[in-house]
């Protein structure tokens, strides 16, 4: 092995590789770093399945599982690295590269050389190597315990296993299980064929039976068939020549009808002409009243205009008048305004004298002013000096006031003290009182709680019922939801049924897939998807169309040929087409419609069936002149009356074919087309109506929910209520105590303030000297006051004399301005007045101008009015003449009208005779085209016939008529065949193909019999075969191991011996082995006697026998030297030294020895993050630090 790459794998997180060389590489570090990770990851890119034989309980534990710092990995990858110069792996490939992967979805992949291989492949790369994942060539920690503590039975497998006998055990096991499998099988086919030999005579005469069926029926269908062509054929020619003297009537009906049109053409000329002239007329009469009512309008207007003209000039006399009283006004208003003019300049003058006189008191006052205003400072002083005085008075009054109040303080603290010591008794008596009312709360606290707690245990009841209710409703909702997914169920299964066309003719089934694939246009589907039908009608509609059912419905010929087309070029069957622009309705004739109103009717089967206006036309065309009927009483009764010509179909499912015969009975047909679209439609509305069950019983569980959850939101809410009773309760109990605390305080209180009130007294006795001193200062201040109050009074007298001339001015200048501004008001007033004249003069002119105006337009209107009167005097000489030229033209066209009457009578007479000739002729025709409509009908009905029973077209049938000579021979031919299916009874139609498959499946089985005999035979043989070359090789191998592992055992022991012995030595096959180990200078034993350091390195004396007779390239040993005291880990590090030319080691091991003797050393260690790591260590330095 070259190198071992190992990523993500177990321990290993980041990329690792170790490279080896030959000879011994030792792999050490401390327990728990991952050193057997490294065994574990070599047994697992080998192959290994067993996650257990990897220490792992499921196959994503070999994937880096992550620490507290590292993610854990999405897949684990190991490489192994292999030289392979010596040829040693059966592959051209100088170097070999074996991988494995693993994701932690679960995906894995094996690679050699980088391409993807099966486990197989890897197992049969090291086949017959020493190096598979089974081989002895990896000594893992549990080997030496697994050999220790076997069974002699079991250490048998690793002698086997040199001895290359395992694949011929494998080979023995498998040809016995072959061997089993073969007798069981055989007795198996004998058990067939005898059941099939009892039922073979009994499918042949069935078969002969179908047989003879299917030959009569071939040819009385063949003989059917030929007869209804030949009855189409004899209808063509009769029709062909009932068409040439139809066509001569129809000629004859033509002349005739034109004649008469030709005719009743010149009637409708001549009866328009009078309407013409009756509207021509009608109307003169209508312009006549229009010119009586328009002459009248002309003349009451010529009168209004001449009224106008009248009323006009009159107004226009008046204005005259008015403008001559407005001219003499005018110069009397011119006088008075200059007389205004000259009183207001005599008012301007006195005005200005007046503001003069003013202006001098203004000045006297103000020197008067100024000499009171010197006395007021000197006032001012005086002021200021009492106000000084006032406010030290003021503050004395204050600070006696003070020491008054401050006694009143006291003596009220002293009353308040008295009172406090009141209260106090009367509090501590209210106290008492609460003490004694909250006892009584305290009881009542105790009642609140018993009840509420009666309250939640009646609401817990009551959720107890919701919830047992709840229940029963989710059981009845498991019941329908059952119900609902298994209508689901079953319409999800009809609905891919009908998606792959289960059911349908090969033919048609093979052109809708081709159709959906988009391979073929223009293919709208068969009949019965396209239309939809009652219930009630199912049978009936199914009868009717047969096998129609299933004619493709086209959009136009060219579909339809292009899907014939696939047809054949595929070998895929069959199909009828229906092409939209092909195919022509079949309708009732006029005397079969008539059917429609009997009783037991139900209509038409185009008009009953429904499908889209596009396909209209092929229900008209299948299903036109079919009758639909309740009853098969009323369809025979029906069927008489319209003489055995109609197509008639019941509910159930009879058929009145035109001709007489009737179809019936009862059918075994498997669900149709329509059936199972009918189901389909119940299934999705059953479906629907169970899911709204569903919704329901939601609707009431969400209901119950609804008053369950809030019912446990109250309990808990009581709950807590009842919680806080109980805190209430110790709250009141500690209010009790805390009072009775309280009334313990006042009564201590009480007799502080007593002490308080005997300190009062004596500060009430200081305060009054106080006051006694302060009421001397007063007297002085008061003194001082009263002087500057008389000093004060002599200057108030001067400044009276002053304020009184003051007065005085100030009276006589508001005199005299209160005269100025009423002389302001006048002039103001003669100025407003001239205004006004000057207003009325402006009006006056503009007033004159105005009604001067008025009287020029007053004169156009009059003169415009007489104009329009001559206008309409004109009009009225006009009029008057039209007039009389209407009632001319009335008079001649009354003429013209009793001439056109006179011709139309004629008309009418002569029309009447030729009328009744043409009915005749009518009728005639319409004889011969009920004629035609009986022949068209029959040859309908045989095409009908020919489509629904051998789904032929006529065109594509009369290729195989035959001429008849006799027609009444072949239908009694017919008959006799007819006769002859009949006499055959039921026929089973499947026993000819069943009987051929069994007789084919009988002959098969006996060959098949024969050939397991032979088998078992040579499996026999084989087995034998098997069984000696195990026991000739299992022979060898033993002696040879036997030898081996006495020759290993004294090169680890130094000395003493080991052997093997079978527990059955007469039964080489299955006999177990014992091992019987001799230490130097001790007695043989066997592995159980030995000491722990014995057993195992026996057991590696074995293990190494192993790879002495079947050397490996390759041996990995993981921790064997464990359990070895440091003597035989001497030993088996220099055994491992002898053979390492030859064999490259691998070992793990942390003990001394081992370490020493090693060429190449790799050190792993964990960090804090849980990683491994590789260090590489030189042996140099391992021994230096050892040595240290």
């Amino acid at each position: 092995m070259k190198s071992f790459d190992l990523q993500g794998f177990k321990s290993f997180k980041e990329r690792t590789r170790l490279e080896f060389q030959g000879g011994i590489t030792t792999i050490v570090g401390p327990n728990g770093s991952g050193k057997s990770n490294i065994a574990d990851a070599f047994r697992w890119v080998l192959g290994e399945q067993r996650i257990k034989a990897l220490r792992g309980s499921k196959g994503e534990d070999v994937i880096f599982g992550g620490t507290k710092i590292h993610k854990p990995l999405g897949v684990a990858s190991v490489q192994l690295h292999l030289d392979n110069r010596q040829g040693i792996l059966k592959v051209p490939y100088e170097e070999v590269v074996v991988g494995r992967k693993i994701y932690r979805s679960g995906e894995g992949e094996y690679t050699i050389n980088g391409a993807s291989c099966r486990l197989k492949d890897i197992h049969d790369l090291f086949h017959d190597t020493g190096m598979g994942k089974d081989s002895f060539s990896i000594i893992g920690q549990g080997e030496i315990e697994r050999i220790l503590n076997a069974r002699p039975e079991e250490r048998r497998g690793m002698i086997e296993e040199l001895a290359g006998i395992v694949r011929y055990r494998n080979r023995k096991e498998e040809s016995l299980r072959k061997l089993e499998h073969a007798k069981a099988s055989l007795e198996r086919v004998q058990d067939i064929i005898r059941e099939l030999e009892g039922n073979v005579g009994s499918l042949e005469d069935a078969s002969r039976k179908a047989a003879r069926y299917l030959e009569l029926k071939e040819e009385a269908d063949s003989l059917e068939l030929n007869l209804i062509l030949t009855d189409i054929a004899e209808g063509e020619t009769a029709l062909s020549g009932l068409e040439q003297e139809l066509q001569t009537a129809i000629d004859l009906v033509a002349a005739s009808s034109a004649d008469i049109e030709g005719r009743e053409a010149q009637y409708e000329e001549n009866r328009l002409q009078l309407l013409n002239l009756d509207a021509q007329m009608k109307d003169g009469r209508l312009r006549i009243m229009a010119l009586k009512d328009q002459l009248s309008r002309h003349r009451e207007d010529l009168l209004k205009k001449e009224t106008f003209c009248q009323v006009r000039e009159e107004k226009n006399q008046e204005l005259e008048e008015e403008i001559q009283a407005l001219n003499g006004r005018g110069a009397g208003l011119e006088e008075i305004y200059r007389e205004k003019l000259e009183q207001k300049e005599r008012w301007d003058i006195m005005t200005r004298e007046k503001e003069s006189l003013i202006k001098r008191m203004d000045e006297e006052m103000k020197a008067v002013t100024g000499e009171k205003n010197a006395l007021l400072a000197v006032g001012e002083d005086i002021r200021y000096t009492l106000i000084d005085i006032f406010q030290e008075i003021a503050v004395l009054h204050n600070e006696i006031r003070s020491v008054e109040e401050e006694k009143s303080t006291l003596r009220n603290r002293e009353a308040d003290a008295l009172r406090e010591r009141e209260a106090m008794g009367q509090y501590s008596l209210e106290l008492q009182e609460r003490l004694r009312q909250q006892g009584q709360l305290l009881e009542k606290e105790e009642t609140d709680w018993k009840a509420l707690d009666r309250e939640i245990q009646s609401m817990a009841q009551r959720k107890k019922e919701l919830e047992e209710g709840r229940r029963e409703l989710a059981q009845n909702r498991e019941k329908a939801l059952e119900t609902y997914q298994t209508a689901a169920s079953r319409l999800k299964a009809l609905q891919e049924i009908q998606k792959d066309y289960h059911g349908y003719y090969g033919g048609v089934r093979s052109i809708l897939k081709e159709r959906d694939r988009g391979s073929l246009q223009g293919i709208f589907g068969v009949v019965g998807e396209l239309i939809q039908v009652e219930p009630q009608l199912e049978k009936a509609v199914e009868t009717a169309l047969g096998g129609s059912m299933q004619d493709l419905v086209a959009e136009s010929t060219d579909a339809a040929r292009k899907a014939i087309e696939f047809l054949k070029s595929s070998n895929a069957g069959r199909g009828t087409f229906l092409p939209l622009d092909a195919i022509r309705p079949r309708r009732l004739s006029q005397d079969q419609e008539a059917l429609l109103g009997l009783p037991g009717v139900l209509g038409i089967g185009a008009a009953l069936v429904k499908a889209e206006r596009q396909f209209q036309p092929v229900l008209d065309n299948l299903l036109g002149n079919v009758l639909f009927v309740s009853d098969m009483k009323r369809a025979a009764e029906i069927a008489r009356q319209s003489g055995q010509r109609v197509k008639i179909v019941t509910l159930e499912g009879e058929v009145f074919m035109p001709g007489g015969a009737i179809t019936g009975g009862h059918s075994s047909q498997k669900a149709s087309v329509l059936s199972r679209i009918r189901e389909i439609q119940e299934l999705k509305e059953a479906a629907s109506r169970e899911r709204k069950v569903l919704d329901g019983l939601d609707a009431k569980l969400n209901e119950l929910d609804q008053e369950l959850y809030p019912l446990e939101g109250r309990i808990g809410a009581r709950e807590l209520r009842l919680k806080e009773q109980q805190e209430k309760l110790v709250q009141a109990r500690r209010n009790l105590d805390l009072q009775q605390m309280e009334l313990k305080n006042l009564e201590e209180k009480s007799s502080m303030l007593q002490e308080a009130h005997d300190t009062l007294g004596e500060e009430l006795e200081g305060l009054s000297k106080e006051q006694e001193l302060l009421r001397n200062s007063l007297a002085q201040k008061e003194s001082q006051k009263e002087g500057l109050e008389k000093a004060k009074e002599g200057k108030e007298e001067d400044l009276r004399v002053l304020d009184a001339r003051l007065e005085e001015l100030g009276d006589e200048l508001l005199a005299e301005k209160l005269a100025l501004g009423a002389l302001k008001e006048k002039v103001l007033a003669y100025e407003e007045s001239l205004s006004s004249y000057y207003t009325e003069q402006a009006d006056m002119k503009a007033s004159l101008l105005r009604k001067g105006e008025i009287l020029e337009e007053n004169a156009g209107l009059i003169a415009q009015a007489r104009e329009e009167a001559l206008q309409i005097r004109q009009a009225i000489l006009l009029g008057e003449e039209e007039y009389e030229k209407l009632e001319g033209a009335i008079h001649q066209d009354d003429a013209g009208r009793d001439a056109l009457q006179a011709e139309n009578l004629a008309l009418e007479n002569s029309l009447r005779g030729d009328r009744k000739i043409l009915r005749e002729q009518e009728e005639s025709l319409h004889r011969l085209e009920i004629q035609k409509a009986k022949l068209e009908t029959d040859r309908g009905n045989k095409v009908a016939l020919l489509q629904e029973k051998f789904q032929l077209l006529p065109g594509e049938a009369m290729d195989r008529r035959v001429p008849v000579a006799d027609k009444r021979e072949e239908q009694r031919r017919l008959r006799s065949l007819q006769q002859g299916i009949s006499a055959l009874g039921t026929v089973n139609l499947g026993a000819i193909e069943e009987f051929a498959r069994v007789r084919e499946r009988l002959d098969f089985l006996k060959e098949q019999e024969t050939d397991l005999e032979k088998s078992m035979e040579a499996l026999g043989e084989v087995i034998r075969n098997i069984e000696e070359i195990m026991t000739e090789r299992f022979t060898a191998s033993y002696e040879q191991l036997n030898l081996a592992f006495g020759e290993t055992y004294q090169a680890l022991f130094g000395g003493g011996e080991a052997f093997m012995a079978l527990t059955d030595p007469g039964d080489f096959l299955n006999s177990g082995i014992e091992i019987y180990s001799n230490p130097p200078g001790k007695t043989p034993k066997s592995l159980s006697a030995l000491s722990g350091g014995e057993r195992a390195l026996t057991a590696l004396a074995l293990l190494f026998s192993l790879l002495k007779i079947n050397p490996s390239p390759l041996c990995i040993i993981d921790e064997a030297d464990a359990s070895l005291d440091e003597r035989n880990v001497a030993n088996f590090a220099n055994y491992l030294r002898n053979y390492s030319k030859n064999t490259q080691f691998i070992v793990i091991s942390h003990r001394q020895g081992t370490i020493e003797e090693s060429d190449n050393l790799y050190g792993v260690t964990m960090d804090k993050s849980g990683v491994s790591k590789i260090i590489s260590v030189t042996l140099d330095h391992h021994r230096r630090m050892d040595h240290a």
